[in-house]
């Protein structure tokens, strides 16, 4: 890999603000994933179940990954590549830094329908498997594809996983 960071609540606190700013833009997609963030990101990097995979270019973040890894679930829960990065081989590399953390070939990701055919290469070359799609399970009209297991019900808008 050419340059990854881990960010940790820990780290510089521009590193861990610029990432929290760009989680904060994915509000397109996941509605509360702000919130999501503060409450299960941060408490998830203190106690080891949480890593965000960064890399960055002259303080420009050109790649993130957020992993979960618990003993009753492994999922990538966040990916996005900057668009002058994509095509560029980055989102393999830290899909592949994530799978080996996990320990696990087949992790949980989920992908709102606007993005799916742009992961189309990662299901392919992974050979992850589409085994849910979830209406409205994040958002009203839009539907969720969940790869390599099923996401649970969902009582309230804010439980985000």
């Amino acid at each position: 890999m050419r340059f990854s960071e881990h960010v940790c609540a820990k780290s510089a606190p521009g590193n861990f603000d610029s990432v929290r700013a760009l989680v904060d833009s994915f509000t397109c997609y996941y509605p509360d994933i702000s919130t999501w963030f503060v409450e299960k990101v941060t408490a998830g990097l203190a106690n080891g179940s949480r890593r965000i995979i960064v890399d960055r270019c002259d303080n420009r973040i050109n790649g993130l990954l957020i992993a979960k890894r618990e003993a009753h679930e492994r999922k990538i829960c966040t990916l996005w590549v900057h668009p002058s990065s994509r095509d560029s081989g980055l989102a393999y590399e830290m899909v592949d830094e994530a799978i080996a953390w996990l320990d696990c070939s087949k992790p949980l990701l989920s992908l709102p329908e606007e993005a799916f055919d742009d992961f189309r290469s990662i299901v392919k070359i992974y050979d992850f498997d589409v085994c849910q799609v979830a209406p409205e399970y994040y958002r009203c009209g839009k539907v969720e594809y969940v790869l390599n297991g099923r996401l649970g019900s969902r009582a309230t808008s804010a439980n985000l996983q």
